[in-house]
């Protein structure tokens, strides 16, 4: 069964902001690094940014 994604439009704009400005162990994260740690993929990382 496929899960529904409920997306708010802003959403995929603050994750790139915290992203681009917000430094996690020292570095900002790559997208390979925020769908690691989100433990997401990266397409559902990617479909979530746009919205």
């Amino acid at each position: 069964m496929k899960a529904a994604y409920f997306f708010s439009p802003h959403l995929g704009e603050y994750i790139m902001q915290l992203q681009h400005v917000v430094p996690v162990d020292g570095r900002l994260l790559s997208e390979e690094s925020l769908a690691r740690r989100a433990r997401m993929s990266k397409t559902t990382v990617e479909r979530i940014k746009k919205g």
